[in-house]
């Protein structure tokens, strides 16, 4: 054992050297036999450096590493063998005339698979005593995955090894070269989901000639698989997860940097090179590059493979998805959909472990940071991995923090036609009685805003497809973008479920009736009619009905809902380029959203024992009364008004609030003398003698004069 210490080295250089040197039999099977022996001596004594020597060794004999790898893949010829597909590359034709190098390949790899254990057992040995040991693992991990590599460029390694997992198709194979980009297809509800040059699908073969392949090179390409077979590359790729944690680190370490090189470092190499300067960086694209999906594939596939050491795997394994995530715009697609779902995928095992259930939150943090266009490329597979995840850890999500940020990756998903209705189908299980049911205080103003995006892009659909000048006008029936939006309006309106059994409160009030109010008032002036109508109708029951969480002794809290619900529906649909949105039916909504005004206000101030001061407010509403009545003399508003402010006025004389002058002596206070000549002054300027009908001044009275009492007659004397 001490003999073999000192002189191992040099004895495997020796064997090494003998191998690759000459050309003899007798010498090519000693040396065979030598490193099979230098290998049973290390696993008897526990000498794992030994082991990677061998493997540098050999690694260097087979052939089968390569100094650098283009990012295109050449378009092989592909031709039918027994009913399979066989790819002739330049290396299974190169590699299958190389015997030499085939016997190293078998070599070295039945020695890796035949001493997995030993491997694993020796590297426990020098858990954390050597620094330089571990390096040296790591870099025994680099040759064997920069083989897998080489292997995988030329469509040489086994079909389990070429998977992809994701949460919608299941399991794909990685695809070698993209397609030529394509134009994205109109989509039905009229608008147009345009990608940018870059999105270009990568799953089919190119449509460029292939070069023929010959008899030899189809014969060479099949001794090339019958030795990779004989390798048995799936064997070693299914023990790397079960290393010890020094050894798997490793490994995964050697993934990393060798993904980091194929993307991060060629990125910035690639971009100096043509020329970009420092500013301009960002508009350099990376080439589609199958071997960093490969790369980044084994990574995600070994760490979901080995949750018991997720603490130590995550944070290399995070350092490269958020390289690539923070700067999505300059590598493929596909590369960043795969590090998307990869990410989600351990976002479910992090989810497992509370110590880690805050590194779930900096990964939704990272994809809620994406651009538009990328977000709506990856939308589906984030609506999936976030489904799945509340779905299966539903306690993760509790902090109002933690909700705005599930909700906000929700939103990065509504412009994507299938992701939109995924995530609108969980939304609508949060908020439905249920055993999904998730309504509470901290997801409720949430919830509000995330359904009030529904239907706003609801109406940039019917806006867009107004524009487009179509003959059918989009409708809940033949929209589901429209029909998720007046859904969301229903959601809304059911939404006050919540609160309709608490006591009125300021900080409820604002906190949860006054956002809920705000959304369906915003609503209320959608481009899609039957949104519109839907929201004013559900506004007017909110506002008039029994579950208002509004204390009107507050006026403070009646001025909020005047001014920032109902002032400001009326101000916007006042507007020309909202009524041009729908201009046959925006009448009909003016004319309700008045109706609304004057009912709310005989609801909340005109009442009996009101103390407040009113008249600014009330001010207010002849104010936008006037301005509804006066923008078309033909409209049925011009009619409609007069009889609404009429009923205002009687039901504020009837409460005592508005009262006229009396003709004799004035026993009114200072308030009714105020309101009432603040009010005849503002009705007067567009419905002059309106309020002398209504409430005509009380007539005098007058006392009938006294009839004359006729004198009596004096009897005539006698």
């Amino acid at each position: 054992m001490d003999m073999f210490k000192v002189v191992w080295k040099q004895v495997v250089s020796a064997i090494a050297y003998a191998f690759i040197t000459f050309e003899d039999d007798y010498i090519i099977e000693r040396a065979i036999a030598g490193f099979k022996q230098c290998a049973t001596l290390a696993r008897q004594y526990q000498m794992p450096d030994v082991f990677d020597y061998v493997v540098v060794s050999l690694s260097q004999a087979t052939g089968l590493l390569s100094e650098s790898l283009p990012s295109q893949v050449p378009n092989f010829p592909v031709v039918e063998v027994d009913g399979q597909s066989l790819t002739v590359s330049t290396l299974s034709v190169k590699f299958g005339t190389n015997f030499k190098g085939q016997l190293a390949a078998v070599v070295l790899f039945n020695i890796v698979n035949g001493n997995g254990h030993a491997l694993r057992e020796g590297w426990t040995q020098v858990r954390g005593s050597s620094k330089l040991a571990l390096k040296l693992l790591m870099i025994h991990y680099i040759q064997i995955f920069e083989m897998f590599e080489n292997l995988f460029f030329h469509s040489l390694l086994p079909a389990r090894m070429l998977q992809m997992e994701d949460f919608l198709g299941g399991v794909s194979t990685i695809p070698l070269r993209r397609n030529q980009p394509a134009r994205a297809p109109q989509r039905s509800d009229g608008l147009l989901s345009a990608l940018s040059s870059y999105l270009m699908t990568p799953y089919n073969s190119s449509t460029e000639a292939l070069p023929d392949a010959t008899d030899a090179d189809v014969e060479n390409t099949l001794c090339t698989i019958d030795c990779i077979n004989a390798c048995r590359f799936d064997e070693l790729y299914a023990q790397i997860i079960q290393l010890d944690l020094e050894a798997l680190v490793a490994a995964v370490r050697a993934l990393e940097a060798l993904a980091h090189e194929r993307t991060v470092t060629r990125l910035k190499q690639e971009s100096h090179d043509v020329g970009y300067e420092t500013a301009n960086e960002e508009s350099f694209i990376l080439p589609f590059d199958p071997v960093s999906i490969f790369l980044l594939e084994a990574m995600v596939s070994i760490t979901c493979q080995t949750p018991q050491h997720i603490e130590d795997i995550w944070p290399v394994v995070f350092e490269h998805l958020s390289a690539l995530i923070s700067t999505p715009t300059q590598y493929s697609i596909l590369l960043i959909e795969r590090a998307v779902v990869g990410l989600l995928r351990i976002c479910l095992i992090l989810a497992q472990r509370p110590s880690l259930r805050d590194q779930v939150y900096v990964s939704f943090d990272l994809l809620a940071g994406l651009p538009p266009t990328i977000c709506n490329a990856v939308a589906e597979q984030v609506a999936a991995g976030l489904i799945l995840l509340a779905s299966k850890h539903k306690e993760i999500i509790s902090s109002q923090t933690e909700w705005n940020i599930v909700f906000a990756l929700l939103r990065s998903t509504i412009d994507h036609a299938e992701a939109s209705r995924q995530s609108f189908e969980l939304i609508h299980k949060m908020v439905s009685d249920g055993p999904e049911q998730r309504l509470t205080a901290d997801n409720f103003v949430g919830l509000v805003n995330v359904l009030d995006e529904y239907a706003t892009v609801a109406s940039f659909a019917t806006e867009a497809q107004q524009q487009g000048r179509r003959a059918q006008a989009l409708n809940a029936s033949n929209s589901p973008v429209v029909d998720r939006g007046r859904k969301a309006v229903d959601m809304l309106f059911d939404l006050k479920r919540f609160w309709s059994k608490m006591e009125p409160s300021a900080q409820g009030w604002r906190q949860f009736c006054l956002p809920l109010l705000t959304s369906l008032a915003r609503q209320s002036w959608n481009t899609s009619r039957e949104i519109r109508h839907t929201a004013i109708v559900h506004l007017q029951r909110i506002i008039l009905g029994p579950h208002l969480l509004l204390n009107q002794e507050d006026q403070s809290q009646v001025e909020e809902l005047f001014n920032r619900v109902l002032f400001h529906l009326l101000d916007e649909l006042v507007k020309p380029q909202v009524f041009l949105r729908d201009p046959m039916g925006m009448s009909e909504t003016r004319l309700r959203a008045s109706a609304l005004l004057c009912k709310a206000f005989m609801h909340l101030e005109a009442r009996e024992g009101q103390n407040a001061d009113i008249r600014v407010l009330w001010i207010q509403v002849l104010d936008l009364l006037d301005r509804y009545m006066n923008i078309d003399r033909r409209d049925q508003l011009h009619e409609a008004i007069p009889e609404s402010l009429k009923n205002v006025v009687l039901v504020m004389n009837a409460t005592g609030l508005l009262v006229p002058t009396p003709p004799g002596e004035d026993q009114r206070d200072d308030r009714q003398k105020a309101l009432w000549a603040a009010t005849h002054e503002r009705i007067d300027r567009f419905l002059p003698g309106f309020l002398v009908e209504v409430l005509p001044p009380p007539a005098i009275l007058v006392a009938p004069a006294p009839t004359p009492t006729p004198a009596p007659t004096q009897p005539p004397e006698a």
